[in-house]
């Protein structure tokens, strides 16, 4: 930042000043673009008018000044590129005479006869439209301000930028400070520091590999990225750093990166997709023979059939371009099907239901699945090139979000259609249910220590990591709980006060009953509903105390039990079901409403 204050100080002269040759580039670039238009404007009326105008005389005469103006605005834009200085030094100029563009005038035919002539007054106006957008931009940029101009700016963004830069450091210390004090480090923290380590930066301002970043680039083999378009700079750079013979500007010899821009979703996190377009531009198609950067397209689909294939590409091929998305779905982007041997065309089907609510969405989706199963619609069989009859297990519903869940479960099971809701496996995973999760488990056996950990350092206890570490280097054998009981760190009393009256209670409590004292007790419900977005959290929570209830009506060992069972059976059955429908032809779409 003092580099970026100090550069308005003392102005450099027009040649070697950055922002001026950015600022000639961006006029040179309107006034080119101007001068095209102003081309092409001439060229629509002389095809309307003809080479020779018809034999009009007053229309050939503004016909010849259009001519010299296009040509003189030609040679202007070019001038400006050779010659920055003509923008400050008020010679930059080009003059418009006035010009009339007739929609009819009178000539004489082959015998001398006078004949009246009409032309398109639709292609007259939009070439005057034509015309006044090019004087108007350039117009714009005739000698509008000049050099002492920009240096007397500069004095004053001296002074402007000095105390912004000033206060902005100010900012950074006091967070330095602030988060020194609570031994905390932000992600973007940790790579600004890895950053500083491995980057150093030359008096001129470019940057190369310090001694550490040599030292790793050297011991890592492979360099592999996954979701590569969601990149930010500093974390490319970064990569850069650590991969063979890399630069600042180029990825080194052993770095590999696998992603779609198509997928980037996290701009919000400064995350730049133009970084992983900008990689596949300085590539090559990839060959074994070659040498320089190189990339391969994987867009073959090995999973969806023909139809579902040709859904998609019909989709993107008009909602997707450069302008709404960022790239132009074409070759490289589109999916192409990827078995050779291909014959099952699948059914990729779109039903609109209109000002239907989701109750009414929920009813057409299970009849259609019902009727599928009555006519016994053909899939893919294990076997390949074989089909065989669906089943409900077949079927997988994608929504939103949990909420409408027991309306499809209602509109399914009227139908005899069986179901299984995916519920408490997201639940067990979300991150204001693990800790209460983790704390009826440590009841059951306090001798796990990846759980009590989640239970100490989750927001029902006021420990830290390094109270942890400092706890475990005291005491280094045994269980966590062990060092926990028999260390001498009297923090830690209050947490084995409340294990020894909560495990009582597990002992002569339901599960239910359990839950409700431990809700009561730690005030975690209430800590959950003030959390962002704590309406949903605590529903989450409530939803996975009445699982937990039911799973444990003979105990909590048996929750436990039960627990187990379930993460290792039905959660792996859940997944293989989803991945399974994902190679299958048949996808059920929410229904859109319009």
């Amino acid at each position: 930042m003092a580099q970026a204050a100090d550069r308005y100080k003392e102005p450099p002269e027009p040649e070697d000043d950055s922002l001026i040759k950015l600022y000639t580039d961006y006029v040179v670039k309107k006034l080119k673009a101007a001068a095209a238009l102003e081309e092409e404007a001439y060229e629509d009326a002389v095809n309307e008018y003809g080479s020779d105008c018809g034999g009009i005389a007053k229309i050939k005469k503004n016909m010849d000044i259009f001519s010299a103006e296009v040509s003189n605005i030609m040679s202007a834009a070019d001038c400006i590129s050779d010659d920055p200085s003509l923008l400050f030094t008020g010679k930059f100029s080009v003059k418009f005479d006035k010009v009339t563009f007739y929609s009819s005038g009178s000539a004489k035919d082959a015998d001398g006869k006078k004949m009246d002539i009409q032309f398109d007054q639709t292609v007259i106006d939009s070439v005057k439209d034509k015309r006044n957008a090019c004087k108007a931009a350039f117009e714009k940029f005739g000698g509008e301000f000049t050099y002492e101009d920009i240096r007397s700016d500069y004095i004053i963004h001296a002074e402007i930028s000095e105390k912004l830069f000033g206060l902005m450091n100010d900012v950074f210390a006091e967070e330095r400070r602030l988060k020194n004090e609570k031994n905390a480090l932000g992600f973007s923290d940790a790579e600004q520091i890895a950053c500083s380590l491995l980057c150093s930066r030359l008096p001129d301002g470019t940057v190369e590999k310090s001694p550490l970043a040599k030292e790793l680039s050297d011991y890592f083999s492979i360099v592999m990225i996954d979701e590569f378009q969601d990149s930010t700079a500093v974390q490319e750079l970064i990569f850069r750093m650590i991969s063979k013979d890399g630069t600042a500007e180029i990825p080194g010899r052993n770095f590999f990166a696998v992603g779609d821009v198509k997928q980037s979703i996290y701009r919000f996190r400064c995350a730049d997709p133009r970084i992983f377009m900008k990689n596949i531009a300085n590539s090559v198609p990839y060959s074994e023979e070659g040498s320089e950067p190189a990339y391969i397209l994987l867009n073959r689909n090995f999973r969806s059939s023909h139809h579902v294939v040709e859904f998609v590409n019909a989709v993107f091929r008009v909602i997707m371009s450069k302008q709404n998305g960022g790239i132009d779905y074409g070759d490289g982007q589109r999916l192409v099907v990827g078995r050779k041997d291909e014959t099952y065309p699948g059914l990729c089907e779109l039903d609109v239901i209109r000002e239907a609510d989701t109750a009414a969405d929920a009813r057409t989706i299970a009849a259609r699945i019902a009727q599928m199963m009555a006519d016994g619609y053909p899939v893919r069989d294990a076997e390949p090139g074989k089909t065989r009859p669906c089943q409900y297990d077949d079927f997988c519903i994608l929504l939103r979000g949990r909420s409408d869940f027991a309306l499809y479960e209602a509109a399914l099971t009227a139908l005899d259609i069986p179901v299984y809701a995916d519920v408490a496996a997201d639940l067990l995973d979300a991150p204001h249910v693990r800790p209460f999760a983790a704390l009826l488990r440590v009841l059951d056996n306090p001798a796990q220590d990846v759980e009590l950990s989640s239970v100490l350092l989750s927001p029902l206890y006021p420990y830290t990591p390094d109270d942890l570490v400092q706890l475990r280097a005291a005491v280094r054998g045994g269980s966590l709980y062990a060092a926990v009981l028999h260390g001498s760190d009297p923090r830690f009393a209050p947490f084995l006060q409340d294990m020894e009256v909560y495990r009582e209670l597990a002992r002569t409590l339901t599960v239910g009953q359990l839950i409700e004292e431990l809700f009561a007790r730690t005030g975690y419900l209430a800590a959950v509903g003030a959390m962002p977005d704590g309406a949903r959290c605590r529903d989450d929570l409530l939803a996975f105390a009445a699982w937990a209830a039911n799973a444990g009506a003979r105990g909590l060992s048996a929750l436990v039990r039960a627990w187990r069972t379930f993460r290792n059976s039905w959660v792996r059955s859940a997944n293989t079901r989803k991945q399974r429908k994902m190679r299958r032809s048949k996808t059920t779409w929410k229904t859109c409403r319009w």
